[in-house]
Order: structure tokens, then sequence, then C-alpha cells
């Protein structure tokens, strides 16, 4: 079980997103902190709050009511891992600033650069073919 989406941008595992997502925050500058979220703790980016306070809407599912994020990585970093959409306009502005932090990664981290190489094609994928990405 796990994540896909389409336009492909990621198949796999929920926990392998997860670890990925992490990477991506923390070469972004994000700090981790540990989080109780219900069954288990987990490590999750700490997002400001003010920032997290201007977001409304249904953000973990793609909804995010008209707010445009301080960055962008907000799309990813606070999306489901398994359902929602990311919008065109998400999908734009997320490939451009994956690409901007891609030279971050360790040299030796080649799965994070290729899977973040990926989900910016895929975000470009969404743009290309006029169609939202979807979660599932």
């Amino acid at each position: 079980m796990g994540l896909d989406t389409t336009p492909e941008a990621w198949s796999g595992p929920y926990s392998a997103f997860n670890r990925w997502r992490n990477q991506v925050a923390e070469v972004a500058g994000y700090k981790l902190v540990e989080m109780d979220i219900g069954w288990t703790k987990a490590m999750i980016p700490f997002i400001s709050d003010e920032d997290f306070d201007r977001y409304v809407g249904d953000v973990v599912n793609g909804d995010w009511d008209g707010v445009i994020p301080s960055d962008p990585l907000h799309y990813l970093i606070l999306h489901s891992d398994c359902e929602g959409i990311l919008t065109q306009g998400a999908c734009a502005a997320l490939g451009d600033r994956l690409l901007e932090i891609l030279p971050n990664f360790p040299e030796e981290n080649g799965w994070g650069i290729a899977k973040t190489q990926k989900f910016a094609d895929g975000c470009y994928e969404c743009v290309k073919q006029n169609v939202d990405m979807q979660f599932h």
C-alpha cells in the first residue's frame, strides 16, 4: 500500500513519501520537530505559527481557499500523504521551488535528488496537460 499520483510524480510507500518530504523540507531550511499525530509520534517540518494561522480551508487535501502560501513547499509539506489534489497553479509554483532547492541536496543522496526531480517533472506535466495532480 502506498501513494500514487496522477500524472505520475510519486509511486511508492507512504513512509518513503514522508521521508522524502522531510528531506525536501530540511534542505530548504525547515527544522523538523517531533509531533504526536494520534497513533504515533512523527518528525514533521515546522511551519511558523504565523503562516499556519493564515491557512484556511482543507489544505491537507489541496483546498487552500484562495490563500497563497509564503513558500510553495507548504503545498507539499502540509498535504495528505494518501488523498487530495494539487492544483495546476500549486504544481507550477511547487515544481519551480523543488528545482530551486535541488542543488541543496547532498551529492551522496541520489535517492532524494531523483525523487525531487521526478516530483518536479510530475508537477510540470500537470501544467502541460492542464490537469490537477491527483493523490490516491
